[in-house]
């Protein structure tokens, strides 16, 4: 077997030493950013906007406000007659509801796209998973049914 040169061994080495000094390296990798949160003129609450994986990634689901049915509103089982007179009112799903650090009630709406807002609402009576409202947004309003308590700790900053 023959011997490599003298130059091969010293050439080929600076070379590639050479060669790899001409990639340039970013120092510092950008980082993405899965939420922000925003003001909201005249308001204590904050929007939540979430990046599209963050989304994903939390599996955020909603549901519509829907009105009450007359049982629901008189905390009657499905199928009671309800009394006379029952006051209109609108139903969210259970896991809507959130409740901040001074127990108020919330439910996080989903105006546009992937922003969030807590919404104030007033609770009558929660019976079967269902919340029966007095006061909140309006029927046919997106809340957020699946990771409501994940955005409240975007909004407050759990875990910073």
């Amino acid at each position: 077997m023959r011997k490599p040169s003298p130059w091969i061994t010293l050439v080929l080495p600076l070379t590639v030493l050479g060669l790899t000094g001409c990639v340039k390296v970013d120092p510092a990798p950008k980082a993405v950013t899965a939420s922000r949160v925003e003001a909201i003129d005249g308001s204590s609450v904050k929007r939540v906007v979430l990046n599209p994986g963050a989304e994903k990634r939390l599996d955020i689901q909603t549901t519509p406000i829907r009105p009450a049915t007359p049982q629901e509103v008189a905390g009657l089982p499905p199928g009671a007659a309800p009394p006379p007179g029952v006051a209109a009112r609108t139903a969210i799903p259970y896991e809507a509801l959130i409740y901040d650090k001074k127990g108020g009630t919330f439910a996080y709406t989903n105006p546009t796209g992937l922003d969030y807002v807590r919404e104030p609402v007033a609770v009558d009576n929660i019976r079967d998973k269902v919340v029966v409202l007095t006061a909140g947004p309006a029927v046919g309003t997106a809340v957020v049914s699946v990771g409501a308590v994940l955005l409240y700790g975007v909004e407050t900053g759990v875990g910073k």
